[in-house]
């Protein structure tokens, strides 16, 4: 359906396609889904305003920009009606994390000002605590453990390396902190023994979940922890070696991520520049998605600077966030 859309809608994938010689026509069987082209990077970056859906209004446009942590920043664009938030509801439910509870935040976009201000308007009564990975000095994780142990979140989500450093520090000064259940991580592979560190300062289970900035919500662990479940309804998942054929379960691949959901915007067999692989084993929990493994992927590293300043690097690679057209890579 969204090979056919995209044919039908979107001014690259027409021409895009017909340059391939492929007409969603050929699409009979589930084995026809490898003749659909596969598109790059680059191909997203050159081509972003024949992306974009030209019958879809600015209005519901949702911009969303690539940290270019693979060497390539790219603009992106989601449908503001479709409720991507609550994707991520479904798989915090997983957890036994309801929405409404309050909740803190380890991330990049950390909402300050009139926006800090709106932002808990819209949540209230729900209560949020939200630190700035891109500037962690001791008085700023000082203050945001202050926080939790005020509001009490059940819950904490965050890049890998930002909620390392914050388990590190916690671990260092002795902190209280309040009882969690799961401790959500995200934007980096999670090595077993990060897991182990965070689980032990804060004595509560991390989950490991995998996305990009191009297609929020692609796995996530459940409470058993047997690899990530792909969200199969809404993502197609695939694992291609160097001539783009399908590996078998087990062996690793080259990511290639489809947005089932995206209309406005469509992405379809996109290289992302991940690796992984499908699990050959199926969960015990019951769940009816299938199990990739941690994605083997980017990584960066932190810098700390000479006045004692911690800057994730997950933040430095969005530094150009309003500029992706200037950076090549």
């Amino acid at each position: 359906r969204i090979v056919k859309f995209a044919y039908d809608n979107i001014p690259f994938y027409r021409d895009f396609y017909k340059k391939q010689n492929f007409n969603p026509g050929q699409l009979l069987t589930e084995k026809d889904w490898s003749a659909v082209p596969i598109i790059t990077k680059h191909d997203i970056k050159n081509n972003t305003q024949n992306i974009i859906n030209p019958s879809v209004p600015k209005s519901r446009l949702r911009i969303s920009t690539t940290g270019g942590s693979t060497g390539v920043p790219l603009l992106v664009y989601f449908d503001k009606k479709v409720p991507l938030d609550s994707i991520g509801w479904r798989t915090m439910s997983w957890w036994g994390i309801a929405p409404w509870e309050n909740q803190a935040y380890v991330f990049r976009s950390v909402r300050k000002g009139f926006a800090k201000i709106i932002n808990s308007i819209i949540w209230f009564p729900t209560r949020r605590a939200l630190l700035d990975c891109s500037s962690m000095s001791t008085d700023g994780i000082d203050g945001f453990v202050t926080m939790i142990n005020k509001i009490k979140p059940t819950f904490i989500q965050g890049y890998v390396g930002g909620v390392y450093d914050l388990a590190k520090h916690i671990r260092a000064k002795s902190l209280k902190v309040p009882k969690l259940k799961a401790i959500w991580v995200t934007s980096a592979p999670l090595s077993e023994s990060t897991r182990s560190f965070i689980e032990e300062t804060f004595k509560a289970p991390v989950y490991d979940q995998y996305g990009c900035s191009e297609m929020f919500w692609l796995a996530a662990e459940c409470k058993l922890k047997n690899g990530l479940h792909a969200l199969s309804d809404i993502r197609h998942i695939e694992f291609l070696n160097e001539n783009n054929l399908i590996v078998e379960d087990g062996d690793f691949g080259e990511v290639v991520i489809t947005d089932l959901e995206n209309e406005v915007f469509p992405i379809i067999r996109y290289k992302n520049g991940d690796s992984g692989r499908n699990l050959k084993h199926r969960c015990e929990c019951g769940l009816p998605f299938p199990l990739i493994d941690k994605i083997k992927g980017r990584t960066t590293d932190n810098i700390k600077v000479p006045s004692g300043i911690t800057v994730n690097g997950s933040y430095l690679t969005t530094i150009f966030d309003d500029y992706p057209h200037l950076i090549d890579g």
